[in-house]
């Protein structure tokens, strides 16, 4: 019991009416504080409460006729561009995200942006292929360019269909470990690709896995495809954008002028660089295995020798058409893009593989070529000099003390397949 039942006990003289009336005197200022602490409570819940309340409402409140809310306009001008395939009403986000090291983002237009730090690997004047500010282009003694194996390309081309206007960003490659992005690296774990990529939107699908592909991660967000690969041993992160080809067109490669060019004025050749030989009848030429990703073929009228043990062995003097695909060793195509000449009599515009480099510097200057400087590739290919055209390049090299005049239209190797 309490204090003052007590001292009321001691007394002998308090009757219960007066104990009753203490104790109710005692409880009161008890039930007071109650009341009070109730109030204060209700009234911190609506302070805490009232926005969520008033932004639920407002949010469920119907829009006035006449002035559609801003989230069915924007349905509509999907809609509409999913219509007319108009690439304003984009479904993926093409701002550049944090935490990102790239020059250009997926589906960003780039119809209008100066490309010349960009070095080009191919581009046919519709679509395109470019390395990233601060990646160099090496030239082979074939003049095939020799593909760096960490960097970071960008494929450009019209979009959503290839015979529309315009050039957006539809594929971007990073085999380069230190780019970044979404602050993540071909280093990062599986689980944080994961945990970032579908905090940022992404959906995932299946993995998969065949002989030659491993696809560790495979998401989407609207339009764009982000996968995470090894292909042929390399480790890559791809973004890409689906582009239609409704027209059928040839992978846009036949846009290129130097593709199935004629052969030019002076010139002693079956064939000419960059044509498409899909088609070919090769009868008359002999073939040249051993070739792995591509074909070889001999010129008409040249054929293998055989060395004192009989085995196989290249004559001395022949023309050797390389066919392989374009612009890309993966392009899925046939063109003949490297010409191999070691026969003083065969002309290529009036010049022989025995003509000097000032004839080469004069003739070809004409023809719109530019010399290179002159390199050295190996013991074997001791010195090479190139003279570099918009689509193809000619080069002369003295390789076991024979001279060889070369043709060879640049291909990528962007998953270093092994010839």
């Amino acid at each position: 019991m309490n204090k003052s039942m007590t001292f009321a006990s001691a007394m002998g003289r308090i009757n219960d009416s007066y104990v009753t009336s203490a104790m109710s005197y005692r409880e009161t200022p008890h039930k007071a504080l109650r009341v009070i602490l109730s109030v204060a409570a209700s009234v911190l819940l609506i302070a805490v409460f009232s926005p969520f309340l008033i932004l639920t409402a407002l949010k469920y409140m119907p829009a006035p006729a006449g002035n559609p809310s801003s989230t069915a306009a924007d349905a509509g001008t999907t809609a509409k561009s999913a219509e007319t395939g108009d690439p304003s009403g984009l479904s993926a986000d093409i701002s550049m995200p944090p935490d990102t090291d790239l020059d250009l983002w997926i589906l960003q237009d780039v119809s209008d942006l100066d490309l010349s730090g960009y070095p080009v690997l191919w581009d046919s004047g519709i679509a395109g292929e470019y390395y990233g500010k601060g990646y160099d282009l090496e030239l082979d003694e074939y003049g095939h360019y020799v593909t760096e194996k960490q960097n970071v390309t960008y494929y450009l081309s019209p979009w959503p269909d290839i015979s529309d206007e315009g050039k957006y960003v539809t594929r971007i490659v990073i085999t380069d470990p230190e780019v970044r992005i979404y602050g993540l690296t071909l280093g990062s774990r599986t689980s944080d690709f994961e945990k970032v990529i579908s905090e940022n939107g992404y959906t995932f699908d299946e993995f998969m896995y065949d002989s030659e592909q491993e696809c560790y991660i495979i998401a989407h967000k609207g339009d764009v495809k982000l996968c995470v690969l090894r292909k042929f041993g390399t480790d890559m992160i791809s973004m890409s954008a689906e582009c239609t080809n409704n027209c059928d067109l040839d992978l846009y490669y036949k846009y290129s002028p130097a593709v199935n060019a004629p052969i030019p004025p002076d010139t002693d050749l079956d064939l000419w660089i960059l044509t498409d030989v899909r088609r070919q009848d090769w009868s008359g030429f002999e073939e040249i295995y051993g070739l792995f990703g591509g074909r070889e073929f001999f010129g008409k009228g040249y054929g293998h020798t055989t060395d004192e043990n009989g085995y196989f062995a290249m004559p001395e003097r022949y023309v050797k058409y390389t066919v392989t695909s374009w612009p890309d060793a993966m392009s899925g195509n046939s063109y003949v893009t490297s010409i191999l000449i070691t026969d003083p009599s065969v002309r290529v515009f009036g010049l022989t593989c025995e003509s000097s480099t000032e004839q080469f510097d004069e003739i070809l200057t004409q023809h719109g070529f530019s010399r290179g400087e002159t390199a050295i590739y190996s013991a074997y290919v001791p010195e090479t000099t190139v003279w570099r055209g918009e689509n193809y390049h000619i080069s002369i090299s003295i390789r076991n003390g024979v001279r060889r005049l070369a043709i060879a239209a640049p291909t990528t190797n962007n998953f270093d397949i092994i010839y």
